[in-house]
């Protein structure tokens, strides 16, 4: 499965990221006939035909018209601009978004080859949301094109790069350019635009006055729709997006064998493990961010006078912890910021925090296997949950091929079970699973974690 398209991928995660922790269970997955009316009617009037050989006249006909192909002419690709969807035919990578109503949703193909839609991106609209390239992008107003010209050479940077996102091709070649033109010719169909990167050429050109691509019209003529996450699904992924549960840290080669238990929530982690873990090489500690934080501190002089330091907490900061029998004790240093991850004050980046998860915005993927179980079954989506959790299957030389995704009971406690199944080598035969449990949500916090950051948050500076 292809997680997004290298151009789509950061205009993708933006909306799924401002969507993210919102239930859409109430949405129908079955959308009724009128809801498939809501799409761009074709009936809505085209612009007029360009005249013959005039780039800048075919050019904006081409950016105000939602039904026609493009194909780049080593035929690697193909985009279709249709009046109620796009997509970018690509093989086993290809993507689409799709307009229904009340926004818009996307398309991607299983690793199996049937496409799937996704949750419904509430209120987005299809042409010129930015979801994917379109000839729309090249804005004429910084070019100085003539009526008339049947080639012209762009000339503003911002131009050529979005005929580089069209052309699939990387940002970084618009230093190894040494040409960008554009071409008319007798004919719409003749319309073409090629780059010229190291002495090749890559050129995507008209192959169709119509956008409609077979794939996409028979998913649709099936009742293919947006994806309504059920509720028991839509359950999980609310309880982990609160930051707030426990783990039971279970031994990857025997998972009837616990370590200890791992707190997670939304400003600190904290491990406390049992004697298996400690024997294991666990070790109890915390991990606890603060964002700039201004303390002024008490110094004792060697006259016994006090005088006052200013210290700035920006990071996150180990807190050692000792589990004595008289209870746990900790030991803050805050000296100097604990590194785990590129964002030093952002405690749930880094430490398998699972709402970071890549799957949760592609819960479409995720087949009912009944009393509450879902599986997975997409390798490159298994692939990041066990990078997610320091990536002890791939490490171990195996291939993370599904997720289950499991709820139970026990002991009046409420469960939720991942198995990240794998196979030896890239052969699709399942030879086991690495087991996460999860528990406790709404009650992970450590007490004296937070006796211990209420104390070092007495000496801020108001």
């Amino acid at each position: 499965m292809k997680i997004a398209h290298p151009v789509l991928a950061l205009t993708l995660s933006l909306l799924l990221l401002s969507c993210g922790g919102e239930t859409v269970s109430s949405l129908s997955s079955s959308p009724s006939e009128e809801e498939t009316s809501s799409l761009p009617s074709s009936s809505v009037a085209q612009p007029e035909m360009p005249a013959p050989n005039d780039v800048k006249a075919s050019l904006l006909y081409l950016q105000s018209n939602h039904d026609y192909t493009l194909k780049a002419d080593e035929g690697e690709f193909t985009l279709h601009y249709a009046p109620g969807y796009f997509y970018l035919d690509e093989g086993i990578t290809s993507i689409g978004y799709v307009a229904s109503e009340g926004g818009v949703y996307r398309l991607l193909l299983d690793e199996r080859g049937n496409l799937r839609g996704s949750e419904l991106i509430e209120g987005q609209e299809l042409y010129g949301s930015g979801l994917f390239p379109s000839l729309a992008d090249i804005d004429l107003s910084k070019e100085s094109i003539w009526e008339g010209e049947e080639s012209y050479a762009l000339t503003n940077k911002v131009n050529k790069l979005a005929v580089l996102t069209l052309l699939e091709r990387p940002s970084s070649d618009f230093l190894k350019a040494t040409s960008f033109l554009v071409k008319a010719g007798s004919a719409l169909t003749d319309f073409r635009i090629e780059v010229t990167i190291d002495g090749q050429v890559y050129s995507l050109s008209v192959a169709s006055l119509e956008g409609n691509a077979e794939a996409v019209d028979s998913y649709l003529d099936r009742g293919g729709s947006f994806y309504a996450v059920p509720d028991d699904l839509a359950s999980y992924r609310d309880k982990f997006f609160l930051d707030n549960y426990k783990r039971d840290v279970l031994d990857i080669g025997d998972p009837t064998l616990s370590y200890g238990t791992e707190y997670f929530m939304p400003t600190y982690w904290a491990g406390l493990y049992n004697d298996y873990g400690h024997s294991q090489g666990a070790f109890d500690q915390a991990f606890v961010s603060f964002s700039h934080v201004e303390l002024s501190l008490p110094q004792s002089g060697e006259d016994g006078s006090i005088t006052y330091v200013s210290h700035v907490l920006d990071g996150t900061y180990l807190y050692m912890l000792s589990n004595l029998d008289d209870g746990l004790q900790v030991s803050p240093v805050i000296s100097y910021p604990y590194i785990t991850t590129s964002d030093l004050t952002d405690v749930s980046s880094g430490l398998g925090y699972i709402k970071q998860a890549l799957f949760w915005d592609y819960l479409e993927f995720a087949d009912p296997m009944g009393d509450g179980t879902y599986l997975i079954d997409d390798s490159t989506l298994a692939i990041d949950f066990d990078t997610l959790n320091g990536g002890h299957i791939q490490s171990a030389g195996y291939y993370p091929r599904s997720i289950m995704i499991t709820p139970r009971e026990e002991g009046g406690e409420s469960y939720i079970d991942f198995a990240v199944n794998y196979s030896v080598g890239n052969v699709n035969l399942i030879s086991g699973a690495t087991h996460f449990s999860f528990f406790g949500f709404g009650e992970a916090n450590v007490a004296e974690v937070e006796k211990a950051t209420d104390e070092i948050l007495a000496y801020q500076v108001s």
